[in-house]
């Protein structure tokens, strides 16, 4: 074979090598991409405080969240999968900026496929708002 058609074939099993790998990611991560919302309108029933929302949003190794009314922070950073079975995905939060620590930390999500919804440590039911 000549060389430069060594490196085209070279290149491209690279190519679909890269693109196989992609495409077979783990269905846990899949299903929590995108922007999930929760909403407590009375903080868990504690009279007198006001309510809380929480935007998160998981995008291929990048996350941001958003939360405001009792509690108003933001923060963005990048995330790993530390363990991911079953319905259960830990993920380690990474490269923090804003306004909580910029320690690695790691979450703990619970997927619920049937019911759509996602919680997040100990919040949520969070509810898709985009794909």
């Amino acid at each position: 074979m000549r060389p430069k058609v060594r490196l085209v074939v070279g290149l491209a099993w690279v190519w679909l090598t890269v693109l196989a790998a992609g495409c077979a990611g783990d269905p846990n991560e899949g299903f929590i991409q995108g922007s999930w919302y929760f909403n407590d309108p009375h903080l868990r029933q504690v009279v007198g405080e006001s309510a809380l929302e929480t935007t998160w949003t998981f995008d291929r190794g990048v996350y941001q969240v958003y939360s405001c009314c009792f509690v108003r922070f933001s923060q963005s950073g990048r995330y790993a999968i530390l363990e991911s079975q079953g319905d259960t995905l830990v993920l380690e939060l990474f490269n923090r900026d804003g306004d909580i620590s910029s320690e690695r930390t790691s979450i703990k999500l619970l997927i619920d496929r049937e019911n759509q919804t996602l919680k997040i440590q100990i919040g949520g039911p969070f509810t898709r708002i985009s794909p």
